[in-house]
């Protein structure tokens, strides 16, 4: 186990995902690369890591912040007015936290936050593949 303890930040490696990951589910490489902060270390080798909005790529902050404004939503919603008035200015603007579930083998410590990641390149699937390669070979022949 490295040595690692809470409240250091940490980032969590980019590596191939192996049949004993995904049986454990304890690795997913769309988190690669994801900067965070140690809240919560698990014997004998895994960590919660509260991830830096900054570093969650575009779609995945979007969607984290849709989700809030509507739990927030709801929550007043379902608060008498008097209830809401007594409510601070930080109880009515809570945050929710993005944290994740990570192998501390998987973690490496990490400086400052990362800068936003951008979205994954979308792959193209077989049927567009196989499209796209009947058009090369379809074009290759009416070229010769």
């Amino acid at each position: 186990m490295k040595n690692l303890k809470v409240g250091d930040r940490v980032r969590i490696v980019e590596r191939e995902q192996t049949a004993a990951d995904e049986k454990e589910q304890s690795y997913f490489p769309h988190f690669a690369g994801l900067t965070g902060v140690i809240s919560k270390l698990y014997p004998p080798d895994e960590a919660c890591v509260e991830i830096d909005r900054d570093s969650l790529p575009e779609s995945n902050a979007a969607r984290h912040e849709d989700i809030q404004k509507q739990l927030r939503t709801r929550w007043l919603d379902g608060l008498s007015s008097d209830a809401r008035g007594k409510l601070s200015e930080k109880e009515l603007s809570f945050t929710l936290n993005y944290s994740v579930m990570v192998g501390v083998k998987d973690l490496e410590p990490a400086g400052t936050p990362a800068a936003k990641k951008a979205d994954p390149e979308k792959r193209l699937s077989q049927s567009d593949l196989d499209r796209t390669e009947e058009e090369f070979l379809r074009q290759k022949a009416e070229g010769t």
